[in-house]
């Protein structure tokens, strides 16, 4: 949670402000507002200073983690951003520029077995069905 937090925080001062909040979540493929942003502080911002501290940040990922709804309809929008315009699966290619825009330098060996532990036919491409599957899957 850490490495996320310092990832939105781009000033470097353990201070998330709105346009942080918003520009880090546009970044990571979610439509947000300058709305968005005042509406997240006003959740989450329990001392009203403004910006979300780390605590704060880590009761707001608690919180909705606990009430996440992973929807078909979610998960497809994320899966069609890293598809290729008319394809219905994505390959490794695809699965790097995901890291890439998540922050994370994967290796392609490491990507390839990502690809290869969801791939349900093993045919080097993952389906809507594959990805859901993984992204739904929960571990304990």
């Amino acid at each position: 949670i850490k490495e996320v937090f310092d990832s939105f925080d781009t000033e470097g001062t353990g201070q998330l402000k709105p346009a942080e909040i918003r520009n880090s979540l546009i970044k990571h493929g979610f439509k947000a507002t300058k709305n968005t942003a005042f509406h997240i502080l006003g959740e989450y911002d329990e001392k009203q200073e403004g910006y979300l501290d780390f605590e704060s940040f880590v009761n707001m990922c608690a919180t909705n983690y606990n009430q996440r709804k992973d929807t078909k309809e979610n998960i497809r929008s994320v899966f069609v951003k890293y598809t290729a315009k008319g394809e219905n699966t994505f390959d490794i290619e695809n699965l790097k520029k995901m890291a890439t825009d998540l922050g994370e330098n994967v290796s392609d060996e490491i990507l390839k077995e990502m690809i290869e532990s969801i791939d349900g036919n093993m045919d080097g491409k993952v389906t809507f069905d594959d990805f859901y599957n993984a992204m739904t899957k929960r571990t304990h």
